[in-house]
């Protein structure tokens, strides 16, 4: 980083629209097998609902040692926060994290290398006799008081990627300050079963935390998953393809590149 752009670059930007709703949205993608970082500075136009927000992608590959993380971070666009943030998530904790113990017991949960057979995705027998994927979906909210889990499944015949994606998304004064929501492809017997798909996130929830400051946003104070303050419902799905999109459309005003080789 060091001073190479403006520290005022959404404000720069905005001079010429002079515009009071404006917002900052800063958008990382950190490649940590490459100690790569690539990013954009944006401003556009805040919705009159909409608050500072913090989004964070995270992509665990099952058949390699591939981990991408996805943050975007949209705030006001008066007081440079979105260059703040971008020195505060860029830092040696982030370069040093190790993420491969995490990877690793995602993909011994979910995924058989050697398996070619048909499967079971779980006991609820919705799926048809020449299932090759299962598709497990989770959604998490996290309130003041009380949490919501959600789980649904799916079945596959061809997939063109086996991973794990977790989004944690964090919205302040919202009566679900942080809303996680993960899915992954699997090929192990029975993964897509309600109890597999809940233990996996709920052991991602605990076990994977990012060095990100979410203190800049006014949210609640996360917890870990609980029994006792959850309602769980369950759905089942059959996709038709094997992707999985997160992500929003802003309108790009200014680019730039940051290459960041950890030490």
């Amino acid at each position: 980083m060091n001073s190479s752009f403006s520290s005022d670059l959404c404000s720069s930007s905005n001079e010429s629209n002079n515009d009071t709703n404006a917002q900052c949205e800063v958008k990382l993608s950190i490649d940590l097998n490459n100690n790569l970082v690539n990013g954009s500075f944006d401003f556009n136009i805040k919705p009159l609902w909409q608050h500072n927000e913090l989004e964070i992608i995270t992509f665990f590959s099952l058949t390699d040692t591939s981990v991408k993380i996805d943050i975007n971070y949209t705030c006001s666009i008066s007081d440079n926060c979105d260059i703040e943030f971008v020195r505060q998530t860029l830092t040696s904790k982030l370069a040093s994290l190790q993420l491969e113990s995490v990877r690793q017991t995602l993909a011994n949960r979910l995924y058989n290398s050697t398996n070619t057979r048909y499967i079971l995705c779980s006991n609820k027998g919705f799926c048809s006799p020449n299932t090759s994927f299962c598709h497990g979906m989770y959604t998490r909210q996290n309130a003041t008081y009380s949490d919501q889990e959600d789980v649904r499944r799916g079945c596959l015949l061809s997939i063109d990627s086996l991973n794990v994606t977790w989004t944690q998304t964090y919205t302040p004064y919202t009566r679900y300050g942080l809303i996680n929501t993960g899915s992954y492809y699997c090929n192990i017997p029975m993964c897509a079963s309600d109890s597999v798909i809940l233990e996996t996130f709920q052991w991602l929830t605990i076990n994977y935390t990012l060095p990100v400051n979410v203190s800049v946003l006014d949210i609640i104070t996360p917890h870990p998953p609980t029994t006792t303050t959850t309602t769980i419902s369950t759905t089942t799905t059959t996709p038709n393809h094997g992707s999985y999109l997160f992500g929003h459309i802003s309108i790009a005003v200014l680019y730039f590149v940051i290459t960041l080789f950890f030490i």
